[in-house]
């Protein structure tokens, strides 16, 4: 069962204002968050195969070249973060795109992820080091990372303050980490509101913009480098598949999103891959100080 909302993982702040239906905003330092936070054990059912392959994305094997296509963007801007002699680690591994471009220009790489296929899949297919084991219980020793990567991950977590406490732990000083995630302050997000794209408990949970990400990173010892606003390649497929299905998850009508995907297949458009930058997705780089 999901367990109501206590305090501000932040402030401590035990006052919210409703944002949207589903979510509420923090009344000490602005973080928005879902109402009920799901349990572990629902996160873990949640993110198995299915939602690889129909639920969130049609077919994620079938999005590889987008989604490498946006990671070796972020290589090649983040090049000073991927290093023979490097140890790194990426949470939210999935099937392993990301670590299989970085996995020969680094000295190790531990990729962790609670689906079960995508790490199977990720160990068979490219020889990845991932698994499946809790990245909080994980042995790993202080002090001995030298940068950590989550892409699209911190705002599904249970637990996000959890996990950059042990990001701060582990990462030698001077040790990086980076992530990507929505920003609930940009301009669209601020227009849209409740029907921002990116508003969909029980998957995503936390919605970080600037400021609270900030105060969250700088709360254990990781000052923010830079902050930047990327175009992100998405299969045309999938860009569909997202907006009907958020669409159907607040009771709305599809017709007009039905029938410009049944055209886009018509004209054989659904393979594609286009870039969009619509400017609420952060890239945010921090320094352990």
């Amino acid at each position: 069962m999901s367990e109501k909302l206590k305090k501000c993982i932040i402030c401590g702040g035990r006052v919210f204002k409703d944002y949207s239906e589903k979510v509420v905003r923090c009344e000490g330092c602005s973080l928005v968050v879902a109402k009920e936070i799901p349990t572990l054990k629902e996160i873990d059912d949640i993110y198995q195969k299915e939602y690889f392959f129909g639920k969130e994305y049609i077919n994620y094997k079938a999005d590889r070249f987008a989604l490498e296509w946006n990671f070796k963007g972020r290589i090649k801007s983040l090049g000073h973060m991927i290093k023979p002699g490097d140890k790194i680690i990426e949470i939210g591994c999935a099937y392993g795109y990301f670590l299989n471009l970085v996995k020969d220009k680094v000295a190790s790489h531990t990729g962790f992820d609670v689906t079960k296929d995508g790490v199977e899949h990720a160990k068979k297919q490219f020889g990845l080091n991932a698994t499946t084991e809790d990245f909080i219980k994980y042995d790993i020793k202080d002090n001995s990372v030298d940068n950590v990567f989550m892409w699209d991950v911190i705002e599904h977590l249970v637990h996000p303050d959890e996990y950059i406490e042990k990001i701060a732990r582990v990462l030698k000083t001077g040790g990086r980490l980076a992530l990507t995630t929505g920003d609930v302050d940009a301009l669209l997000s601020r227009i849209q509101k409740g029907k921002w794209r990116m508003i969909h408990p029980p998957t995503h949970i936390y919605y970080f913009n600037p400021k609270t990400i900030r105060l969250l990173l700088q709360k254990y010892g990781l000052a923010i480098e830079t902050t930047k606003y990327h175009s992100v390649n998405r299969n045309v497929d999938s860009i569909f598949n997202m907006m009907i299905g958020n669409k159907k998850a607040r009771k709305e009508n599809t017709k007009f999103y039905d029938f410009c995907y049944s055209l886009a297949k018509k004209m054989k458009l659904d393979k594609m891959n286009v870039p969009i930058n619509t400017f609420d997705i952060m890239q945010v780089v921090a320094r352990k100080i």
